[in-house]
């Protein structure tokens, strides 16, 4: 970050920490640090306050981004090996087993965004989904996707500078019935006088 400020470059780093506690008789416990990281994290803070105070025309990135590396619940393991994909049945496992933010931020690294830039947050009629250039990501449950979202995904594709060639979805959320409407209107999808291929990746 120093180095940023600097000569303006854009250096980015990644720490990685080992969940690991402070002893209880350590200078750090006794200031209220219950684990490592949270002392990096403070450090992070202060060193970016002190960068910025001392070139305070400085406009580059001073933050951070905090993630912890957590398993699924095993309950939602068992679901999963049981789950079959070409099933119409409602999945009982949901996002909330892993996350929201999990999900999108691991299809975002998947997909060569990095682990720092965010989706668009797009409404769909009733129906919130995330768009990052060339991926449109369908997370939530699918009981808000109705006739008016695959409207309101048209028109996107048809009246506005929205383009993503692929639709990724949570194979847990979407029952194949949507997936298969979905699908069949996508294929009506032009691009000028060529049709629009949309391409449909749902993910477990």
């Amino acid at each position: 970050m120093q180095k940023n400020s600097e000569d303006g470059g854009y250096r980015k780093f990644i720490l990685i920490q080992l969940p690991e506690e402070c002893k209880p008789d350590s200078e750090a416990a006794k200031a209220g640090y219950k684990t490592i990281d949270e002392i990096g994290m403070e450090r992070i803070k202060r060193a970016a306050k002190k960068i910025k105070a001392e070139n305070p025309l400085f406009a580059g990135d001073l933050g951070f981004k905090h993630y912890t590396l957590e398993e699924p619940q095993k309950d939602a393991l068992l679901q999963m090996e049981k789950f079959d994909p070409t099933s119409n049945l409602i999945s009982r496992i949901t996002v909330d087993d892993f996350g929201l933010e999990t999900v999108l931020r691991t299809w975002l690294v998947a997909d060569g965004y990095g682990l720092t830039e965010d989706a668009e947050k797009i409404m769909l009629g009733k129906y919130k989904a995330y768009w990052k250039n060339d991926h449109l990501y369908m997370i939530h449950p699918d009981h808000d996707f109705d006739a008016t979202s695959i409207v309101a995904l048209m028109d996107k594709y048809n009246g506005e500078p929205f383009s993503p060639h692929n639709i990724v979805i949570f194979g847990y959320s979407f029952g194949f019935t949507h997936r298969e409407e979905l699908q069949k209107n996508l294929r009506t999808l032009k691009d000028g006088n060529k049709t629009l291929t949309v391409n449909i990746d749902v993910r477990y």
